[in-house]
Parts: structure tokens; C-alpha cells; sequence
């Protein structure tokens, strides 16, 4: 069993990892304390593209806001992400991908995530046609960006991440090996 100790507030988290077919996981922190579950993490691993997929990241308690007083969790998120990328890591991934919603942005930015670009265009029919802009195909892009709308596309090599979080998550929360011994 792995524990996580908070060093600042005292809190101790255990880490759950549970397996999931097609290199698909999901870790979750779970309060010694209170026996809640504090945040959970979920992605999948490619390895042709060596690439960590994270679906969903999810601190209970916290806001959008990555700044937000009176989280009952802080620096949660930012161990799940770690634990996440040095597991995949671990499987020879080199890059890590993520969904957030722009207002999330801001908890990415400084672990080195950059958004991938505007989302592409719908395929199938030409944007053109006869030197003007074919109305369905902009009617089709537009609502692609819409439903697109609120959230970005971030990438980040993985190295550049854990450089930019090992520090601040060493310093906040120390992991435990513990052993369960039955003596006799």
C-alpha cells in the first residue's frame, strides 16, 4: 500500500491503482481519515504514439479555479498528475494529452502544457467552391468550434511536467512504502 503524507496540513492519502483492459487506469487518493475519495485521475496509455492520455483529473471539493481559496485538498491534483505521468513514464511514454475546459487553463499552464491549436475542421466537402466559401461546410466548421468551445486540447512532453511539479509535490507531500507484516 502506497500513502501520501501531506507535510503542511498533516493529511495522509492511500493511493488506489485499478487496471482497466486496452492500457486503461485509473489511480485514486483515498482519506485514511475520513475514507473519502479526494481526487481520482483516469488515462489511458498509447504506446505506438508513447503517449499518456488523461481523460479525467478530478479533485472533490476543488473548483475550476486554479488559484481558488478554501479548496479542502490543495496540491491533490497536481500529486495525481504526477503519479500518473511517472507510472506512464515508467511504459515508455513521452508525451501527455489532456482536455480542459479554458478555465482550467491556468492549473496547466505553469506544468508546461500548451494548447495543440483550434479545433480542426469537419471532414467531407470542400471549404470553396467556385471562389466562395461553401455555406454548409462553414455552418459544419462552426458548429464543430461551438461544441469545441470551453474546452482545449493541451500536450507537454512528460519530462518537462514532472520537472515542473516534482519539486512543489516533493515538498508538500512525502510517499510511504507501507508493508503489511502478520506476525505469528
Amino acid at each position: 500500500m502506497k500513502t501520501y503524507h501531506n507535510r503542511i496540513s498533516g493529511e495522509v492519502l492511500e493511493r488506489r491503482k485499478l487496471t482497466y483492459p486496452a492500457n486503461r487506469y485509473a489511480i485514486e487518493l483515498h482519506s485514511l481519515t475520513s475514507s473519502e475519495v479526494v481526487g481520482s485521475i483516469y488515462f489511458g496509455v498509447n504506446r505506438a504514439r508513447s503517449e499518456l492520455d488523461v481523460r479525467s483529473l478530478d479533485v472533490n471539493g476543488h473548483t475550476n479555479a486554479p488559484t481558488a481559496t478554501g479548496n479542502p485538498h490543495p496540491g491533490c491534483g497536481r500529486l495525481l498528475l504526477y503519479i500518473a505521468c511517472r507510472s506512464a513514464m515508467k511504459q515508455g511514454c513521452l508525451r501527455v494529452r489532456l482536455q480542459a475546459l479554458s478555465s482550467n487553463i491556468g492549473f496547466y499552464r505553469p506544468m508546461g502544457f500548451r494548447p495543440t491549436g483550434a479545433p480542426q475542421p469537419p471532414v467531407g466537402g470542400a471549404a470553396f467552391h467556385a471562389g466562395t466559401l461553401n455555406r454548409q461546410w462553414k455552418y459544419q466548421f462552426s458548429r464543430a468550434f461551438a461544441e469545441a468551445r470551453g474546452s482545449d486540447d493541451l500536450v507537454s512532453s512528460i519530462s518537462t511536467v514532472l520537472l515542473n511539479i516534482a519539486s512543489p509535490t516533493h515538498a508538500q507531500w512525502e510517499e510511504r512504502n507501507n508493508q503489511v507484516c502478520i506476525v505469528m
